[in-house]
């Protein structure tokens, strides 16, 4: 298959090509933050009641903490994770 090379716009507009995204699930987003902020060294770039995201430059990542209550305490849960591209390569096998 190929695919031929074209702009991918993004919602938000970052520094490297492409970028890792990590979406975990934590029982609680506000309890969580606290551990979040400390090792990014920086706050959230979004912040809702259930939900937060990281933007972070060095290591290029968007990583969200996504809230699912009937989790318990301590049990956090990949949701999904990707690559956040500007441009996808001439050709795709």
């Amino acid at each position: 298959m190929t695919i031929e090379a074209q702009e991918r716009l993004s919602a938000v507009q970052f520094a490297t090509t492409s970028r890792l995204h990590v979406a975990i699930n934590v029982s609680n987003v506000e309890k969580s933050l606290l551990f979040y902020k400390t090792l990014f060294g920086q706050e959230p770039t979004k912040l809702q009641a259930d939900y937060a995201k990281f933007e972070v430059a060095e290591l290029p990542v968007n990583f969200t903490l996504n809230q699912h209550s009937a989790l318990k305490l301590g049990e956090g849960a990949l949701s999904h994770f990707g690559i956040n591209t500007k441009k996808l390569g001439q050709d795709v096998n």
